[in-house]
């Protein structure tokens, strides 16, 4: 998979190790979100899956170090928060938000 440049891998509890190939694609993103075991297998410098990834700048999903299944495992902290800009109005004066469908009643 030469051209492979960003790859996500969500709730695979079982999991427990990546393929080799990855050693040899240009990955620039991994997201690896609620794996325990292959999260572990990961870990930075200590996981046996660490030298598969270890040339991707951007991993996601991993804890520094647990030996538990944490339920916050690449949770954002407070201080990497981003701020989202304010919805915007749906009122029908001057027909500003015309279009907009509010969820609950898109079908």
């Amino acid at each position: 998979m030469p051209c492979l440049s960003s790859l996500q891998i969500l709730q695979c509890d079982r999991l427990k190790t990546l393929p080799d190939f990855l050693r040899k694609t240009p990955l620039q993103t991994l997201d690896i979100g609620r794996c325990g075991n292959l999260a572990r297998g990961c870990q930075k410098g200590r996981g046996k899956e660490w030298p598969k990834i270890s040339h991707i700048p951007n991993i996601i999903g991993l804890p520094e170090y647990s030996d538990s299944d944490d339920e916050g495992e690449g949770m954002a902290e407070a201080e990497d928060a981003v701020e989202l800009p304010e919805r915007p109005s749906t009122s029908d004066s001057d027909d500003e938000g015309e279009g907009i469908v509010e969820a609950d009643d898109a079908v």
